[in-house]
């Protein structure tokens, strides 16, 4: 058992049971040995968890949200904190006027994101953007070190903070939430699968394409489009409900989320998965999570051709990077399956290897530990 750390995660934009917070680094760490909280403004979730405090900060101004930060620190007396966002490091600050503590940011988002400046005229958006990108800089002046989920992300805090030490912490999954087993077809039945959420920024309406063309392609095959996901918003609404209606022929299964850890029995029905989301300034520079997941359980993908991808993983037959427009090509390359069912056993026995060989969390989850004793 190593030497017992406090450590204490805060977050304003992430559940308590967060899947790279509570299952991946609260787990890490406590294996290790250390005593690890999580304090989340963000809400509260339906299940507790152990060491978890939660707020509902909506109706909580900015200034009231660092203060309650500051009371949990108060009250848990971390040495080390990992803040996820800008707001609690400012709670941090204060905090270490008083108590010696090592401060680390966990940056797995883009501050400012899309999400930050949404229905805003440009100007307005620029204005805002450049408010946020200050307080950010402002605030990760005071921090120790940095954790960085990838690549593109790690570049902008290389530039403005070229001393101070950072880790590549990427989203690659735990062995006890995978399958790491091989896929067969089913004969006579193809089930293509998309998960996340219901809207057209993340590329539906272009799955139902790629669905419905192969569908026409080959009458004699039950073709399934498998959804697990949710509409978050009335303009997600009217746009699921329209695709529906526009493509009424096609056969459709619809899951609500679930939990993390039962996420690889939600997407175990699919044969493929599809994410063809708007390959914009932002998604491109963003490595997307479930790539690894999809992996690990024996299910190709075909992903909209996102820089972050190229950077972070692989392009194979197991991880097919396209023009998320080509509607065309994806579906060539998905006919390969249908029409070869051991060349897709072997894609998916190589998808397995692949993420045995190197994109297990098992690989990194040294490095956070050695991160925080610095």
């Amino acid at each position: 058992m190593e030497t017992s750390i406090k450590v204490t995660y805060l977050t304003s934009s992430h559940c308590v049971n967060d899947d790279r917070i509570y299952y991946h680094i609260k787990e890490t760490l406590e294996q290790k040995g250390c005593q690890v909280s999580i304090c989340s403004s963000y809400g509260v979730p339906e299940h507790k968890i152990e060491n978890g405090y939660t707020v509902d900060g909506v109706k909580l101004s900015k200034k009231d949200k660092i203060n309650w930060f500051y009371q949990q620190l108060l009250l848990l007396k971390p040495e080390v904190i990992i803040c996820a966002e800008p707001l609690p490091i400012l709670a941090t600050k204060k905090y270490k006027k008083i108590h010696s503590c090592k401060i680390i940011y966990d940056v797995t988002e883009w501050y400012p994101s899309k999400k930050n400046l949404i229905n805003l005229s440009f100007v307005n958006k620029v204005r805002r953007g450049m408010v946020l990108f200050v307080f950010n800089l402002y605030a990760t002046y005071f921090v120790d070190g940095f954790t960085i989920g990838e690549y593109y992300k790690k570049r902008l805090y290389d530039f403005f903070y070229p001393l101070k030490p950072k880790e590549i912490i990427s989203y690659y999954p735990k062995k006890k939430y995978v399958t790491l087993e091989p896929r067969e077809l089913t004969k006579g039945i193809f089930k293509l699968g998309y998960s996340g959420r219901f809207s057209q920024e993340k590329g539906l309406e272009r799955v139902f394409k790629v669905v419905d063309y192969i569908r026409i392609k080959n009458p004699s095959v039950k073709i399934i489009l498998v959804l697990v996901g949710k509409t978050y918003d009335k303009k997600d609404d009217f746009f699921f409900k329209d695709l529906q209606e526009k493509y009424s022929e096609l056969s459709i299964e619809i899951y609500d989320m679930v939990p993390f850890e039962n996420f690889s029995t939600a997407i175990s029905v699919f044969d493929v998965a599809l994410d063809l989301r708007d390959n914009d300034f932002e998604n491109t520079r963003c490595l997307p999570i479930k790539v690894f997941h999809y992996n690990a359980c024996g299910i190709p993908v075909v992903y909209s051709n996102l820089k972050a991808i190229t950077k972070g993983y692989v392009q194979s037959d197991f991880c097919m990077l396209l023009s998320p427009d080509d509607i065309e090509g994806i579906s060539v390359h998905l006919q390969k399956f249908i029409n070869h069912s051991e060349f897709y056993k072997q894609v998916s026995k190589d998808a397995v290897k692949e993420i045995e060989e190197g994109y297990l969390w098992e690989h990194i989850e040294e490095k956070i530990f050695d991160f925080i004793k610095k």
